[in-house]
């Protein structure tokens, strides 16, 4: 990718967010929010539909969620992303739809990204707790090129985003968790099946 191209696809989501924010009283701008000002909550789960629209998943226990915004962080700056659409919240997920990212090219960007809120808005219901994702561990990932990668040892999810933590080859091997490298999961089997770009292998060597 391009310089310019890099430049070009941070503008798309981060431009409109800045005029957006300049309305909020609390987030002038981005790089007025700092992390230990927020709470990690969830995180973007995958695409659905062909409006933009996104899963989120909560790893918290909220007494309400109803928020006006969601913070991401996009290449080291937390962004608030202001929600277009009402929440539709059922047990620990929820579907949005973010301003100004109203199709798949935009809101793909998003997925395994971790979402915060600031920590006074946040009123927890009861502890932490283990998100579905967790269920994973465990299971055994297949690649359609590489055939058996080796076993999920555990979930990264500090990092900007979600990441399979995998034992491979004596090396811990890190794979990003988004949609278009999944190919199927057999809960029975406990067997992940990824599609991983060429090379994503060598990288973590």
């Amino acid at each position: 990718m391009s310089v310019t191209q890099r430049k070009d696809d941070i503008a798309t989501i981060i431009l409109p967010r800045l005029e957006d924010a300049l309305f909020s009283r609390r987030f002038l701008c981005p790089s007025m929010i700092l992390l230990d000002e927020l709470f990690p909550i969830g995180y973007v789960h995958k695409q659905h539909g062909v409006q933009g629209e996104l899963t989120i998943i909560l790893t918290v226990d909220l007494q309400s969620f109803e928020p006006n915004f969601l913070i991401l962080e996009i290449e080291g700056i937390f962004v608030p992303f202001f929600i277009k659409n009402k929440l539709n919240k059922k047990d620990r997920s929820a579907l949005i739809t973010f301003e100004g990212l109203s199709s798949i090219e935009k809101s793909k960007k998003l997925i395994g990204k971790t979402i915060y809120l600031p920590k006074q808005d946040v009123q927890i219901a009861s502890a932490p707790y283990q998100s579905p994702i967790n269920e994973l561990i465990g299971y055994i990932i297949i690649d359609k090129t590489k055939g058996k990668v080796g076993t999920i040892e555990a979930i990264e999810d500090t990092t900007e985003n979600v990441l399979f933590v995998v034992s491979y080859q004596n090396t811990e091997l890190l794979i990003p968790v988004v949609e278009e490298f999944i190919e199927n999961i057999d809960d029975q089997k406990k067997v992940v099946f990824t599609r991983l770009p060429i090379g994503l292998l060598e990288i973590n060597q």
